[in-house]
Protein backbone atom coordinates (compact mmCIF):
# COMPACT_ATOMS: atom_id res chain seq x y z
CA UNK A 1 0.00 0.00 0.00
CA UNK A 2 1.52 3.36 -0.81
CA UNK A 3 2.49 5.71 1.47
CA UNK A 4 0.23 9.01 2.13
CA UNK A 5 3.57 11.26 1.63
CA UNK A 6 3.79 9.10 -1.24
CA UNK A 7 -0.02 10.22 -2.81
CA UNK A 8 -0.14 13.68 -1.14
CA UNK A 9 3.17 14.71 -3.88
CA UNK A 10 1.90 12.25 -6.66
CA UNK A 11 -0.69 13.96 -9.19
CA UNK A 12 -4.06 12.67 -10.21
CA UNK A 13 -5.88 11.02 -13.29
CA UNK A 14 -7.76 9.70 -14.48
CA UNK A 15 -9.74 8.77 -16.35
CA UNK A 16 -11.12 5.79 -19.05
CA UNK A 17 -11.84 6.14 -18.85
CA UNK A 18 -12.25 6.90 -16.93
CA UNK A 19 -10.71 6.92 -17.17
CA UNK A 20 -12.68 8.34 -18.78
CA UNK A 21 -13.59 10.58 -16.17
CA UNK A 22 -16.12 13.67 -14.61
CA UNK A 23 -17.77 17.32 -14.66
CA UNK A 24 -20.87 19.85 -14.03
CA UNK A 25 -22.28 23.12 -14.69
CA UNK A 26 -25.84 23.92 -14.14
CA UNK A 27 -27.84 20.44 -12.88
CA UNK A 28 -29.90 22.34 -10.36
CA UNK A 29 -32.69 21.49 -12.84
CA UNK A 30 -31.55 17.98 -13.43
CA UNK A 31 -34.00 15.29 -15.22
CA UNK A 32 -34.24 12.03 -14.19
CA UNK A 33 -31.84 9.60 -15.14
CA UNK A 34 -31.89 9.18 -18.74
CA UNK A 35 -30.19 7.31 -21.80
CA UNK A 36 -29.88 8.85 -25.16
CA UNK A 37 -28.88 6.22 -27.92
CA UNK A 38 -26.16 7.18 -30.13
CA UNK A 39 -27.49 8.28 -33.67
CA UNK A 40 -25.24 6.59 -36.58
CA UNK A 41 -24.24 9.79 -38.12
CA UNK A 42 -22.51 10.91 -34.66
CA UNK A 43 -19.87 8.00 -35.70
CA UNK A 44 -18.88 9.13 -39.17
CA UNK A 45 -16.40 11.23 -39.62
CA UNK A 46 -16.33 14.23 -41.91
CA UNK A 47 -19.39 15.71 -40.27
CA UNK A 48 -20.15 19.81 -40.99
CA UNK A 49 -18.72 21.92 -37.89
CA UNK A 50 -22.59 23.06 -37.01
CA UNK A 51 -23.19 19.31 -35.90
CA UNK A 52 -20.54 18.77 -33.84
CA UNK A 53 -22.31 20.03 -30.86
CA UNK A 54 -22.75 18.25 -27.28
CA UNK A 55 -25.53 15.34 -27.35
CA UNK A 56 -26.89 14.54 -23.76
CA UNK A 57 -26.17 10.57 -23.54
CA UNK A 58 -27.43 9.84 -19.60
CA UNK A 59 -27.87 12.62 -16.54
CA UNK A 60 -29.56 12.72 -13.03
CA UNK A 61 -29.74 15.16 -10.18
CA UNK A 62 -25.75 14.75 -9.72
CA UNK A 63 -24.12 13.90 -12.97
CA UNK A 64 -24.24 14.44 -16.67
CA UNK A 65 -22.53 12.34 -19.54
CA UNK A 66 -22.73 14.30 -22.88
CA UNK A 67 -21.06 13.26 -26.19
CA UNK A 68 -20.04 15.08 -29.51
CA UNK A 69 -18.58 14.11 -32.92
CA UNK A 70 -15.31 14.76 -33.91
CA UNK A 71 -14.63 16.72 -36.77
CA UNK A 72 -12.51 14.29 -39.36
CA UNK A 73 -12.70 11.43 -37.19
CA UNK A 74 -14.69 8.51 -36.33
CA UNK A 75 -13.99 8.97 -32.71
CA UNK A 76 -16.10 10.90 -30.43
CA UNK A 77 -15.34 13.33 -27.45
CA UNK A 78 -16.93 12.67 -24.07
CA UNK A 79 -17.87 15.19 -21.42
CA UNK A 80 -18.52 14.24 -17.89
CA UNK A 81 -20.03 16.32 -15.07
CA UNK A 82 -20.64 15.52 -11.17
CA UNK A 83 -21.33 17.28 -8.86
CA UNK A 84 -20.62 15.77 -5.03
CA UNK A 85 -19.45 16.56 -1.34
CA UNK A 86 -15.79 16.51 -1.25
CA UNK A 87 -12.69 18.57 -0.30
CA UNK A 88 -10.20 19.36 -3.27
CA UNK A 89 -7.38 17.32 -1.39
CA UNK A 90 -9.68 14.61 -0.82
CA UNK A 91 -10.28 14.08 -4.60
CA UNK A 92 -6.98 14.41 -5.67
CA UNK A 93 -5.74 11.60 -2.80
CA UNK A 94 -8.64 9.58 -3.30
CA UNK A 95 -8.24 9.75 -7.44
CA UNK A 96 -4.34 8.80 -6.25
CA UNK A 97 -5.33 5.83 -3.95
CA UNK A 98 -4.19 3.60 -6.83
CA UNK A 99 -4.81 -0.12 -4.82
CA UNK A 100 -8.59 1.44 -4.27
CA UNK A 101 -8.98 2.38 -8.18
CA UNK A 102 -10.62 -1.02 -9.29
CA UNK A 103 -12.88 -0.03 -6.66
CA UNK A 104 -14.61 2.59 -8.56
CA UNK A 105 -13.00 2.85 -11.99
CA UNK A 106 -15.04 0.47 -14.12
CA UNK A 107 -13.45 -2.31 -15.29
CA UNK A 108 -10.23 -1.92 -14.33
CA UNK A 109 -8.14 -4.73 -12.77
CA UNK A 110 -4.94 -2.75 -11.31
CA UNK A 111 -3.43 0.70 -11.34
CA UNK A 112 0.07 1.34 -10.40
CA UNK A 113 2.21 4.33 -10.25
CA UNK A 114 5.61 4.45 -12.68
CA UNK A 115 7.49 7.55 -12.37
CA UNK A 116 7.12 10.65 -10.18
CA UNK A 117 8.36 13.62 -11.81
CA UNK A 118 8.17 16.28 -9.13
CA UNK A 119 5.09 16.51 -6.31
CA UNK A 120 2.61 17.31 -8.80
CA UNK A 121 3.61 15.52 -11.96
CA UNK A 122 3.80 11.62 -11.86
CA UNK A 123 3.33 8.70 -15.24
CA UNK A 124 0.86 5.51 -14.26
CA UNK A 125 -0.60 2.94 -15.82
CA UNK A 126 -4.06 1.50 -15.47
CA UNK A 127 -4.94 -1.85 -16.50
CA UNK A 128 -8.93 -3.06 -17.87
CA UNK A 129 -10.03 -6.59 -17.73
CA UNK A 130 -11.33 -8.05 -21.36
CA UNK A 131 -14.58 -9.41 -21.91
CA UNK A 132 -15.96 -10.45 -24.92
CA UNK A 133 -15.55 -9.47 -27.62
CA UNK A 134 -13.49 -6.70 -25.78
CA UNK A 135 -9.32 -7.30 -25.40
CA UNK A 136 -7.97 -6.79 -21.82
CA UNK A 137 -6.62 -3.13 -22.59
CA UNK A 138 -3.99 -1.09 -20.29
CA UNK A 139 -3.52 3.20 -20.51
CA UNK A 140 -0.50 4.55 -19.29
CA UNK A 141 -0.77 8.71 -18.35
CA UNK A 142 0.95 11.20 -17.85
CA UNK A 143 -0.22 14.09 -15.56
CA UNK A 144 0.58 16.99 -13.94
CA UNK A 145 -1.66 19.32 -11.98
CA UNK A 146 -1.97 22.86 -10.46
CA UNK A 147 -4.19 25.39 -9.02
CA UNK A 148 -5.73 28.87 -10.32
CA UNK A 149 -6.32 31.79 -8.27
CA UNK A 150 -9.54 30.96 -7.96
CA UNK A 151 -9.14 27.62 -5.73
CA UNK A 152 -9.80 25.67 -8.97
CA UNK A 153 -7.60 23.11 -9.84
CA UNK A 154 -6.55 21.95 -13.53
CA UNK A 155 -5.41 18.22 -14.68
CA UNK A 156 -3.24 18.26 -17.87
CA UNK A 157 -3.56 14.57 -18.96
CA UNK A 158 -1.27 13.12 -22.11
CA UNK A 159 -0.95 9.89 -23.19
CA UNK A 160 2.56 8.26 -21.57
CA UNK A 161 2.80 5.22 -24.05
CA UNK A 162 5.66 5.63 -25.32
CA UNK A 163 7.35 5.70 -21.74
CA UNK A 164 6.74 2.07 -21.16
CA UNK A 165 7.89 -0.72 -23.77
CA UNK A 166 4.45 -3.16 -23.73
CA UNK A 167 5.47 -6.75 -23.26
CA UNK A 168 1.71 -7.72 -22.25
CA UNK A 169 -1.07 -8.99 -24.69
CA UNK A 170 -3.09 -5.84 -23.54
CA UNK A 171 -3.73 -3.52 -26.20
CA UNK A 172 -2.93 0.09 -25.34
CA UNK A 173 -5.01 2.52 -25.25
CA UNK A 174 -4.31 6.34 -27.20
CA UNK A 175 -5.17 9.75 -25.35
CA UNK A 176 -5.53 12.14 -27.80
CA UNK A 177 -6.90 14.75 -25.34
CA UNK A 178 -7.52 15.23 -21.96
CA UNK A 179 -8.41 17.29 -19.09
CA UNK A 180 -9.90 17.95 -15.58
CA UNK A 181 -10.98 20.56 -13.96
CA UNK A 182 -12.14 20.91 -10.31
CA UNK A 183 -14.24 23.82 -8.89
CA UNK A 184 -14.97 24.01 -4.85
CA UNK A 185 -18.06 25.62 -3.84
CA UNK A 186 -19.72 26.60 -0.74
CA UNK A 187 -20.09 24.10 1.95
CA UNK A 188 -17.57 21.61 0.78
CA UNK A 189 -19.30 20.69 -2.41
CA UNK A 190 -17.15 20.70 -5.44
CA UNK A 191 -17.93 20.57 -9.58
CA UNK A 192 -15.80 18.19 -11.65
CA UNK A 193 -15.35 18.84 -15.39
CA UNK A 194 -13.82 16.41 -17.32
CA UNK A 195 -13.49 16.19 -21.29
CA UNK A 196 -11.88 13.06 -22.65
CA UNK A 197 -10.68 11.55 -26.08
CA UNK A 198 -9.45 8.35 -26.35
CA UNK A 199 -9.08 5.85 -29.11
CA UNK A 200 -9.69 2.09 -28.19
CA UNK A 201 -7.30 1.04 -30.97
CA UNK A 202 -6.72 -2.72 -32.00
CA UNK A 203 -10.08 -4.26 -34.18
CA UNK A 204 -12.71 -3.41 -31.70
CA UNK A 205 -15.12 -1.37 -33.96
CA UNK A 206 -15.22 2.28 -32.64
CA UNK A 207 -19.39 2.58 -32.94
CA UNK A 208 -19.14 -0.20 -30.03
CA UNK A 209 -16.02 1.48 -28.00
CA UNK A 210 -18.03 4.78 -28.16
CA UNK A 211 -20.80 2.96 -26.59
CA UNK A 212 -18.92 1.25 -24.32
CA UNK A 213 -16.84 4.20 -23.28
CA UNK A 214 -19.93 6.00 -22.31
CA UNK A 215 -21.57 3.30 -20.15
CA UNK A 216 -17.92 2.93 -18.08
CA UNK A 217 -17.90 6.73 -17.54
CA UNK A 218 -21.74 6.53 -16.27
CA UNK A 219 -20.42 4.10 -14.11
CA UNK A 220 -17.32 5.42 -12.64
CA UNK A 221 -18.99 8.95 -11.77
CA UNK A 222 -21.93 7.22 -9.76
CA UNK A 223 -19.20 5.13 -8.13
CA UNK A 224 -17.51 8.51 -7.53
CA UNK A 225 -20.64 10.20 -5.80
CA UNK A 226 -21.20 7.43 -3.43
CA UNK A 227 -17.89 6.38 -2.62
CA UNK A 228 -14.98 9.61 -2.26
CA UNK A 229 -16.78 11.66 0.13
CA UNK A 230 -16.95 8.64 3.01
CA UNK A 231 -12.86 8.38 1.92
CA UNK A 232 -10.75 9.00 5.04
CA UNK A 233 -8.85 10.99 2.25
CA UNK A 234 -11.48 13.89 3.16
CA UNK A 235 -9.29 14.08 6.44
CA UNK A 236 -5.88 14.93 4.83
CA UNK A 237 -4.50 17.97 3.10
CA UNK A 238 -2.00 18.65 0.41
CA UNK A 239 0.82 21.16 0.91
CA UNK A 240 0.45 24.04 -1.54
CA UNK A 241 -3.55 23.01 -2.00
CA UNK A 242 -6.10 25.84 -0.86
CA UNK A 243 -9.73 24.80 0.31
CA UNK A 244 -12.50 27.00 -0.27
CA UNK A 245 -12.86 29.21 2.77
CA UNK A 246 -8.99 28.89 4.13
Amino acid sequence: MMSYDMFRSAHLFHGIFALYLLLFSNLASARPATEMPLPASSMTADKPAAQNTWRLWRENKHSRVRYRAVTDSPLIEISAELRLSSTLSGFLLFLQDYPNIPNWLDNASQARLLAQISPRENIFITHFDGFWPVKAREMLIHSTYWQNPDLSVEIAVNDASHKLENNTKAIRIKIHKAHWQLTPQAGKQLEVHYRLIASPEGNLPLWLANKLSLGAMWKTLQALHQQLPLSTWQQKSIPGIKEQGQ
